[in-house]
Parts: structure tokens; C-alpha cells; sequence
């Protein structure tokens, strides 16, 4: 833009005096409008820098180590977790069937004819 601004400063045509003036104020606006533009953005980033704490490109990949070795850890506990859980229920569906089994035992205890029929006793 700054070049094109520079010709037309070259091009001093009598002619066209009206015609570069006209180019030169739109160049001149659009310029102050792009380092408007680029001062915001820049502040934008700034915020975002500031807020994710990393300013430069080896922050940002020692930050990226850091979430990438926290999410595997992560993961790793889930997966234990998981399979903690698997253990567990199972135990408890165990116990569970343990307890129905011990309260047939119990109830065909007191009825001596039923020993035969254990199996139809199910709860």
C-alpha cells in the first residue's frame, strides 16, 4: 500500500491531480485501517497469551508436552478406574448370588422335603 501511495506522489499529472488525491486519501484510510485492524488483533492475542501462558513458539510446545502428559495420565487412571470398577461389580454380583444362595439353604433348612427341590426355589 505504502508503494502505492509513493507512485502516485511520482506521478504529479496535472490531469490526474484530483484523480491521485482521490487514490492517495482511500490508500492513506485504508492503511490506518489494517494497522487498527493489526493493533486489535495483536491486543487480542496478547489476552490470549497471557491467559494460556505462553508468548513464543517453545512456550507454546512446552505447554503442549505438558497437556499431553497430563492427558495421558489421565487416561491411565481412567482405564485403571475402569477396570477397578469391572472388579468390583463383579465381587458384588458374586456376593449377591451368594447371599440368594445362603437364603435358599436357609428357608429349605427348615423344610426337610423341600431338599429335593433346591433348584425350583430360586429367588
Amino acid at each position: 500500500m505504502k508503494e502505492k501511495v509513493d507512485e502516485l506522489k511520482g506521478a504529479l499529472n496535472p490531469f490526474k491531480l484530483k484523480e491521485n488525491n482521490m487514490l492517495k486519501r482511500r490508500y492513506l484510510d485504508k492503511i490506518s485501517d489494517l494497522e487498527s485492524d493489526k493493533a486489535n488483533y495483536e491486543s487480542n492475542i496478547q489476552g490470549y497469551k497471557e491467559s494460556l501462558r505462553f508468548s513464543n513458539e517453545e512456550e507454546f510446545y512446552e505447554r503442549y508436552k505438558e497437556f499431553s502428559h497430563q492427558k495421558e495420565n489421565r487416561q491411565h487412571q481412567i482405564k485403571y478406574e475402569k477396570e477397578q470398577i469391572q472388579v468390583e461389580t463383579k465381587v458384588l454380583l458374586q456376593a449377591e448370588e451368594a447371599i440368594k444362595m445362603a437364603k435358599i439353604r436357609e428357608v429349605s433348612s427348615h423344610y426337610p422335603d423341600l431338599k429335593n427341590s433346591r433348584k425350583i426355589l430360586k429367588l
